[in-house]
């Protein structure tokens, strides 16, 4: 089996915002899990501003495999949240690799400004030329630079969202 550290991820769709609760579920069952959260701006009863902590994506939750396919298969048939885990065409769990979900982990990190989530389908539509980042916080990450309302944006894509950070475009090399 994979070293804890190479292991890859599944990612698991959940429903009626139960992500929190079924990390809570899967982690007491000694599996690592990964949900990208943001900062939300809230107002106490003072008129205090407050910033809570929130699910950036609702209803998505990554699993790190540290187990055997078939004991974390076991884990999540047990589990009384209902959810669904991303397959391949074989029908078979979908692994992200444990490279691409540093990446995701990376761009996912609340404490970034002008980071969005984004559905698959309107990350993948959205145009731009595939770059590598050569400098600043992303340097290394391969995905699409794209422009928008004159700024541009790099946009990395997994199975299920799209994540859009505002770059400077100097910061990008264009991959021939």
């Amino acid at each position: 089996m994979n070293d804890k550290q190479d292991s890859n991820w599944y990612a698991i769709r959940t429903y009626h915002c139960k992500e929190l609760q079924l990390v809570d579920y899967l982690q007491s069952r000694g599996l690592t899990c990964f949900v990208p959260m943001t900062y939300v701006k809230d107002t106490d009863m003072d008129s205090q501003e407050l910033h809570r902590l929130v699910p950036a994506i609702h209803n998505f939750v990554f699993v790190r495999k540290t187990l055997p396919e078939r004991v974390i298969q076991q884990i999540f048939q047990e589990s009384c949240i209902m959810m669904s885990v991303y397959k391949n065409d074989n029908n078979e769990y979908y692994e992200i690799s444990n490279h691409e979900m540093n990446d995701i982990r990376l761009l996912c990190d609340p404490g970034f400004a002008n980071v969005q989530i984004l559905d698959y389908e309107e990350a993948e539509a959205k145009t731009g030329k595939e770059v590598i980042i050569v400098q600043g916080p992303f340097k290394g990450l391969q995905g699409k630079l794209h422009r928008q309302q004159r700024k541009y944006y790099f946009i990395k894509t997994v199975i299920g969202i799209g994540i859009m950070v505002r770059v400077s475009r100097w910061y990008c090399k264009v991959i021939e």
